[in-house]
Protein backbone atom coordinates (compact mmCIF):
# COMPACT_ATOMS: atom_id res chain seq x y z
CA UNK A 1 0.00 0.00 0.00
CA UNK A 2 2.69 2.40 0.65
CA UNK A 3 4.49 1.57 -2.04
CA UNK A 4 1.43 2.60 -4.63
CA UNK A 5 0.84 5.68 -3.34
CA UNK A 6 -2.14 4.86 -0.69
CA UNK A 7 -3.68 7.54 1.29
CA UNK A 8 -6.26 6.05 4.22
CA UNK A 9 -9.04 8.82 4.37
CA UNK A 10 -10.45 7.84 8.01
CA UNK A 11 -13.33 8.78 9.87
CA UNK A 12 -12.70 9.92 13.42
CA UNK A 13 -15.55 9.60 15.09
CA UNK A 14 -15.79 6.01 13.56
CA UNK A 15 -13.64 5.00 16.27
CA UNK A 16 -16.28 4.42 18.75
CA UNK A 17 -19.72 5.35 16.89
CA UNK A 18 -19.86 2.16 15.16
CA UNK A 19 -18.68 0.02 17.65
CA UNK A 20 -22.29 -0.61 19.18
CA UNK A 21 -23.40 -2.92 15.99
CA UNK A 22 -20.31 -3.11 13.52
CA UNK A 23 -19.01 -6.80 15.05
CA UNK A 24 -22.30 -7.83 15.07
CA UNK A 25 -22.28 -7.11 11.28
CA UNK A 26 -18.42 -8.53 9.80
CA UNK A 27 -17.71 -10.86 12.80
CA UNK A 28 -15.08 -10.50 15.41
CA UNK A 29 -11.89 -11.69 12.99
CA UNK A 30 -12.69 -9.33 10.42
CA UNK A 31 -13.99 -6.30 12.78
CA UNK A 32 -9.58 -6.26 14.36
CA UNK A 33 -9.08 -4.74 10.52
CA UNK A 34 -11.70 -2.60 10.14
CA UNK A 35 -10.57 0.74 12.40
CA UNK A 36 -6.32 -0.37 12.27
CA UNK A 37 -5.01 3.55 12.33
CA UNK A 38 -2.47 3.21 14.59
CA UNK A 39 -1.54 -0.06 12.36
CA UNK A 40 -2.01 1.73 9.14
CA UNK A 41 0.36 5.06 10.45
CA UNK A 42 3.48 3.13 11.72
CA UNK A 43 3.61 0.94 8.43
CA UNK A 44 3.79 4.52 6.38
CA UNK A 45 0.57 4.90 5.29
CA UNK A 46 -0.59 8.65 5.04
CA UNK A 47 -3.79 9.32 7.03
CA UNK A 48 -5.96 12.13 6.06
CA UNK A 49 -8.72 12.60 8.74
CA UNK A 50 -12.83 14.04 8.24
CA UNK A 51 -15.52 14.08 10.15
CA UNK A 52 -18.13 12.19 8.13
CA UNK A 53 -20.60 15.12 8.35
CA UNK A 54 -23.39 14.89 8.04
CA UNK A 55 -24.01 11.45 9.44
CA UNK A 56 -21.18 12.26 12.43
CA UNK A 57 -20.73 15.51 13.87
CA UNK A 58 -18.49 17.89 12.13
CA UNK A 59 -16.94 19.28 15.59
CA UNK A 60 -13.15 18.14 15.14
CA UNK A 61 -12.55 18.38 18.68
CA UNK A 62 -14.74 15.61 19.44
CA UNK A 63 -13.36 13.41 16.57
CA UNK A 64 -9.79 14.22 18.24
CA UNK A 65 -10.88 12.84 21.67
CA UNK A 66 -12.50 9.86 19.74
CA UNK A 67 -9.66 8.70 17.62
CA UNK A 68 -6.86 9.25 20.68
CA UNK A 69 -9.07 7.45 23.81
CA UNK A 70 -11.00 4.87 21.29
CA UNK A 71 -13.40 5.68 23.57
CA UNK A 72 -17.07 7.62 23.63
CA UNK A 73 -17.13 11.08 25.77
CA UNK A 74 -18.74 9.65 28.39
CA UNK A 75 -15.57 7.04 28.70
CA UNK A 76 -16.88 3.94 27.88
CA UNK A 77 -15.90 1.53 26.71
CA UNK A 78 -13.49 1.52 29.94
CA UNK A 79 -10.00 1.25 28.32
CA UNK A 80 -10.70 2.16 25.17
CA UNK A 81 -12.39 0.41 21.86
CA UNK A 82 -9.36 -1.45 20.58
CA UNK A 83 -6.95 0.58 22.18
CA UNK A 84 -3.91 -0.50 20.82
CA UNK A 85 -4.85 1.64 17.45
CA UNK A 86 -5.00 5.15 19.71
CA UNK A 87 -3.51 7.92 17.56
CA UNK A 88 -1.35 11.01 19.91
CA UNK A 89 -2.80 14.21 19.85
CA UNK A 90 -0.02 15.22 17.96
CA UNK A 91 -0.46 12.57 15.24
CA UNK A 92 -4.29 13.50 15.05
CA UNK A 93 -3.67 17.00 13.77
CA UNK A 94 -1.73 16.03 11.76
CA UNK A 95 -4.16 13.35 9.62
CA UNK A 96 -6.53 16.72 9.95
CA UNK A 97 -4.31 19.34 8.76
CA UNK A 98 -0.89 17.82 6.95
CA UNK A 99 -2.77 14.83 6.29
CA UNK A 100 -5.83 16.47 4.32
CA UNK A 101 -3.74 18.98 2.39
CA UNK A 102 -1.98 16.32 0.98
CA UNK A 103 -4.52 14.43 0.34
CA UNK A 104 -6.65 16.74 -2.08
CA UNK A 105 -3.07 17.82 -3.88
CA UNK A 106 -2.80 21.42 -1.45
CA UNK A 107 -0.07 20.37 0.62
CA UNK A 108 1.69 23.30 -1.26
CA UNK A 109 -0.70 25.52 0.33
CA UNK A 110 -2.36 24.93 3.24
CA UNK A 111 -2.26 21.97 5.90
CA UNK A 112 0.42 24.04 7.69
CA UNK A 113 1.29 27.46 9.09
CA UNK A 114 4.83 28.14 6.63
CA UNK A 115 5.66 31.39 5.13
CA UNK A 116 4.24 31.50 1.72
CA UNK A 117 0.82 29.19 2.64
CA UNK A 118 -2.36 30.33 3.05
CA UNK A 119 -3.00 32.05 6.75
CA UNK A 120 -5.82 29.19 7.69
CA UNK A 121 -5.58 29.45 11.03
CA UNK A 122 -7.60 29.08 14.22
CA UNK A 123 -6.92 30.11 17.56
CA UNK A 124 -8.45 27.87 20.15
CA UNK A 125 -10.08 28.14 23.74
CA UNK A 126 -7.06 26.10 25.25
CA UNK A 127 -3.97 24.37 23.91
CA UNK A 128 -5.14 20.78 23.07
CA UNK A 129 -1.40 19.44 23.35
CA UNK A 130 -1.40 19.83 26.97
CA UNK A 131 -4.36 18.93 28.38
CA UNK A 132 -6.09 15.74 29.24
CA UNK A 133 -7.34 14.30 25.84
CA UNK A 134 -10.62 13.69 27.94
CA UNK A 135 -11.06 17.28 28.20
CA UNK A 136 -10.09 17.78 24.38
CA UNK A 137 -14.25 17.87 23.11
CA UNK A 138 -15.19 20.86 25.51
CA UNK A 139 -12.23 22.77 23.28
CA UNK A 140 -13.83 25.98 21.32
CA UNK A 141 -12.84 28.17 19.01
CA UNK A 142 -11.97 31.55 20.06
CA UNK A 143 -10.97 33.22 15.86
CA UNK A 144 -10.63 32.51 12.38
CA UNK A 145 -8.39 33.59 10.12
CA UNK A 146 -8.63 32.68 6.41
CA UNK A 147 -6.62 33.89 3.65
CA UNK A 148 -5.01 36.13 6.26
CA UNK A 149 -8.52 37.84 6.70
CA UNK A 150 -10.53 37.28 10.27
CA UNK A 151 -13.41 35.72 9.38
CA UNK A 152 -14.69 35.14 12.82
CA UNK A 153 -14.17 35.84 16.23
CA UNK A 154 -16.49 34.37 19.34
CA UNK A 155 -18.51 36.76 21.25
CA UNK A 156 -17.15 35.14 24.45
CA UNK A 157 -13.63 36.15 23.96
CA UNK A 158 -11.69 38.22 25.57
CA UNK A 159 -8.44 38.05 22.98
CA UNK A 160 -7.80 41.42 20.95
CA UNK A 161 -7.85 40.70 17.37
CA UNK A 162 -4.62 42.76 15.23
CA UNK A 163 -3.19 41.48 12.60
CA UNK A 164 -1.41 43.63 9.75
CA UNK A 165 -1.89 42.28 6.38
CA UNK A 166 1.73 42.58 5.59
CA UNK A 167 1.99 39.76 8.25
CA UNK A 168 0.38 36.99 6.57
CA UNK A 169 -0.60 35.87 2.97
CA UNK A 170 -3.59 37.19 1.98
CA UNK A 171 -4.32 35.20 -1.29
CA UNK A 172 -7.95 34.87 -1.96
CA UNK A 173 -9.35 31.90 -4.57
CA UNK A 174 -12.18 33.48 -6.36
CA UNK A 175 -15.26 31.43 -6.78
CA UNK A 176 -15.86 30.40 -10.67
CA UNK A 177 -19.60 29.28 -9.94
CA UNK A 178 -22.02 30.31 -12.79
CA UNK A 179 -24.03 33.62 -12.94
CA UNK A 180 -27.29 33.10 -11.20
CA UNK A 181 -30.19 32.36 -13.87
CA UNK A 182 -33.28 30.14 -14.44
CA UNK A 183 -31.32 27.32 -15.86
CA UNK A 184 -28.91 27.43 -13.37
CA UNK A 185 -31.08 27.64 -10.57
CA UNK A 186 -32.90 24.91 -11.70
CA UNK A 187 -29.90 22.45 -12.20
CA UNK A 188 -28.73 23.43 -8.84
CA UNK A 189 -31.96 22.67 -7.30
CA UNK A 190 -31.98 18.87 -9.04
CA UNK A 191 -27.96 18.59 -7.54
CA UNK A 192 -29.43 19.39 -3.89
CA UNK A 193 -32.49 16.71 -4.17
CA UNK A 194 -29.90 14.35 -6.08
CA UNK A 195 -27.86 14.53 -2.78
CA UNK A 196 -30.94 14.66 -0.57
CA UNK A 197 -32.16 11.34 -1.70
CA UNK A 198 -28.55 9.97 -1.56
CA UNK A 199 -28.40 11.19 2.09
CA UNK A 200 -31.91 9.93 2.98
CA UNK A 201 -31.55 6.39 1.41
CA UNK A 202 -28.17 6.11 3.40
CA UNK A 203 -29.70 7.36 6.62
CA UNK A 204 -32.37 4.81 6.29
CA UNK A 205 -29.55 2.26 5.68
CA UNK A 206 -27.61 3.05 8.63
CA UNK A 207 -30.43 3.64 10.71
CA UNK A 208 -32.40 0.64 10.82
CA UNK A 209 -29.99 -2.24 11.45
CA UNK A 210 -28.69 -0.07 14.36
CA UNK A 211 -32.47 0.40 15.97
CA UNK A 212 -32.75 -3.36 15.04
CA UNK A 213 -29.24 -3.99 17.21
CA UNK A 214 -31.07 -2.39 19.89
CA UNK A 215 -34.39 -4.39 19.67
CA UNK A 216 -32.25 -7.77 19.50
CA UNK A 217 -31.26 -10.48 17.42
CA UNK A 218 -34.56 -11.28 15.88
CA UNK A 219 -35.56 -8.16 14.39
CA UNK A 220 -31.76 -7.68 12.37
CA UNK A 221 -32.48 -9.38 9.16
CA UNK A 222 -35.84 -8.10 8.73
CA UNK A 223 -34.13 -4.95 8.87
CA UNK A 224 -30.93 -5.33 6.95
CA UNK A 225 -33.58 -6.15 4.25
CA UNK A 226 -36.21 -3.54 4.74
CA UNK A 227 -32.97 -0.80 4.94
CA UNK A 228 -31.96 -2.19 1.55
CA UNK A 229 -35.05 -2.14 -0.17
CA UNK A 230 -35.63 1.41 1.18
CA UNK A 231 -32.33 3.04 0.64
CA UNK A 232 -30.31 1.39 -2.18
CA UNK A 233 -33.23 2.56 -5.03
CA UNK A 234 -33.04 5.70 -3.18
CA UNK A 235 -29.07 6.37 -3.48
CA UNK A 236 -29.27 5.07 -6.81
CA UNK A 237 -31.80 7.27 -7.93
CA UNK A 238 -30.11 10.26 -6.58
CA UNK A 239 -26.15 9.27 -8.22
CA UNK A 240 -28.65 8.85 -11.49
CA UNK A 241 -29.57 12.19 -11.26
CA UNK A 242 -26.65 13.88 -10.05
CA UNK A 243 -24.94 11.58 -13.53
CA UNK A 244 -27.36 12.72 -15.35
CA UNK A 245 -27.00 16.68 -14.47
CA UNK A 246 -23.26 16.33 -15.23
CA UNK A 247 -24.31 14.35 -18.49
CA UNK A 248 -26.67 17.13 -19.72
CA UNK A 249 -24.60 20.30 -18.96
CA UNK A 250 -20.99 19.03 -17.72
CA UNK A 251 -20.32 23.25 -17.89
CA UNK A 252 -22.36 23.32 -14.80
CA UNK A 253 -20.32 21.34 -12.70
CA UNK A 254 -16.74 22.08 -14.43
CA UNK A 255 -17.10 25.28 -13.59
CA UNK A 256 -17.68 25.83 -9.94
CA UNK A 257 -14.95 24.49 -6.87
CA UNK A 258 -15.18 21.39 -5.69
CA UNK A 259 -16.10 22.37 -2.56
CA UNK A 260 -19.44 24.34 -4.13
CA UNK A 261 -20.47 21.45 -5.82
CA UNK A 262 -20.35 19.14 -2.45
CA UNK A 263 -22.48 22.42 -0.95
CA UNK A 264 -24.94 22.29 -3.60
CA UNK A 265 -25.21 18.28 -3.54
CA UNK A 266 -25.53 18.52 0.13
CA UNK A 267 -28.12 21.35 -0.11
Amino acid sequence: MVENGVIASIQCSFATSDMVYVERRIGPERIRWSYPWRTLLDAGITLAAGSDFMVETIDPFIGIQRIVTRQELDGTPPGGWFPEQRLTVEEALYAYTVGSAYNSFEEDIKGSIEPGKLADIVVLSQDILNISPYDIANTTVEITIVGGNVVYVSPETDLIVEISSDDCMEKQIPSTAPAATPENDLKAFLIRMAGKLAIAGTAIELTLPAVASILGDPFIPYAEFAGSLLARPLILIGLMLAILIDYISPSLILKMPFHEVVLSFLG
